[in-house]
């Protein structure tokens, strides 16, 4: 008969871990249900002692309903240093496809620094978009959106990157929805510069009157009295148009 050796790992995993611990346990000629446990210190490829992993352990604490630990602004002279670390959490959540159990949480997160987030969603809308569709955040989405549709008929460095949205999650349905909002962007701009440009202030529209002799027309000293609205009004359009 063959000698069969049992080896088992156990993971723990603390809420403040100065490291990961994992014990393993060996034993060969024993029941297999009464292991004998030896102390083991767990080593990577290169030697080291794996150490404690931030971003793993706010997903933990996500999983359980816990605050997570990501660092304060006062603690920092980069005061977007907590969304990214947020971000590198999300990013780890849909690689695990654990995302429905942190959108909440980040969500509330990342909303809850108002002015600065909007900055950052202004500088960066492709990234966002994409961001806002893992969170499933219409209030990050549609900031994302409108500076994409506002955008889209700008030239680099300015214009959509769409080089970017092409590498990164949602990409493809963020572009096309992008182009679709910039056209009807483009026609509401349109119309309304056609409607500006055929304005006419009611102080200088005369009508004709009906009188006994007939329809008189308003006479050349009428409009004659309106010449500084006249020139007010080509100068707004030359400036506008």
């Amino acid at each position: 008969m063959s000698c069969i050796t049992l080896i088992s790992w156990q993971l723990y995993v603390f809420i403040f871990p100065s490291e990961f611990e994992v014990n393993e346990t060996e034993n060969s000629d024993q029941d297999p249900r009464k292991p004998t446990p030896i102390g083991f210190s767990l080593q990577n490829r290169s030697g080291q002692t794996p150490k404690f992993d931030k971003i793993y352990d706010n997903i933990f604490r996500l999983f359980y309903n816990l605050s997570p630990d990501f660092t304060p602004m006062q603690a920092t002279q980069d005061p977007a240093r907590p969304m990214h670390e947020a971000l590198n959490v999300l990013t780890a959540a849909s690689y695990l496809k654990a995302l429905p159990s942190v959108r909440s949480q980040i969500s509330t997160f990342l909303l809850s620094f108002n002015q600065l987030l909007w900055s950052q969603v202004e500088h960066a809308p492709e990234v966002w978009a994409s961001v806002a569709c893992k969170l499933h955040s219409p209030t990050i989405f549609r900031e994302a959106m409108l500076h994409l549709a506002g955008r889209y008929h700008l030239q680099r460095p300015l214009g959509v990157k769409f080089d970017v949205l092409g590498n990164i999650e949602w990409g493809a349905k963020i572009s096309e929805l992008a182009r679709q909002k910039g056209r009807e962007l483009k026609d509401y701009k349109l119309r309304a510069e056609r409607l500006l440009f055929e304005f006419v202030p009611s102080r200088m529209r005369h009508e004709a009157k009906v009188q006994v002799g007939g329809i008189v027309a308003p006479g050349r000293n009428v409009y004659a009295n309106d010449i500084y609205w006249w020139m007010a009004l080509h100068l707004v359009r030359l400036l506008l148009f």
